[in-house]
């Protein structure tokens, strides 16, 4: 089965190249905006000081989870109990895995970005980003940008809160104000970018 989103993943996009050393996305060696780039340059997501364990934590144990989800996990010691949080959320919401680690790409917008997943769960599609530390504000904005980047601003949003101990927690993220007010940066930004004599 396909999807209308489908035409916004950047495999389709000539030229697209994305550097996981440096989180950086390009096209014919043009770099092009992240979301988590423009979270901060937007004041969606405010500055947050860097944490030791928080990015390879949370980078291991989405690698990990998407072995989960192919077959291929073997149980990992010190992040065996995310995995089964992850896998608690798949079995107990009856969630299925449609894509998992999805480079999206909006040409009018100029924004690219990497969803952790698209789930069915309830009969509905979610586009889910997984968590491993405390929920915070910005979360919704950012499941909002990827929605819009995908032109679905219906399309269900939701974070699934990872925990050591393999319980997980799932927040639904519903409220259209966060489309709205992350289509308002997005079309500030498009303005000044188009009418370089505004001010910034």
């Amino acid at each position: 089965m396909s999807y209308s989103f489908e035409k916004f993943f950047a495999k389709n996009v000539p030229g697209f190249e994305f550097n996981e050393e440096t989180h950086t996305y390009s096209i014919d060696g043009n770099v092009v905006p992240s979301v988590s780039s423009f979270l901060e340059s937007s004041g969606l997501k405010p500055f947050i000081p860097y944490k030791s364990d928080g990015k390879p934590r949370g980078k291991r144990v989405h690698h990990l989870t998407e072995l989960f989800d192919i077959g291929l996990y073997e149980h990992d010691e010190e992040y065996g109990g995310y995995v089964d949080a992850w896998e608690a959320f798949l079995l107990y919401e009856k969630a299925k895995v449609l894509f998992s680690e999805t480079l999206v790409y909006n040409p009018v917008m100029n924004l690219a970005g990497t969803i952790d997943r698209f789930i069915e769960m309830n009969g509905k599609i979610y586009i889910e980003d997984s968590k491993t530390g405390s929920n915070a504000d910005w979360h919704k904005y950012q499941l909002a940008l990827y929605a819009l980047i995908i032109e679905e601003p219906e399309i269900g949003r939701c974070n699934v809160v990872l925990k050591p101990n393999g319980k997980y927690r799932l927040i639904i993220r519903d409220d259209p104000q966060d489309i709205v007010k992350a289509g308002e940066k997005i079309f500030e930004k498009n303005v000044l970018l188009n009418n370089p004599a505004l001010p910034v």
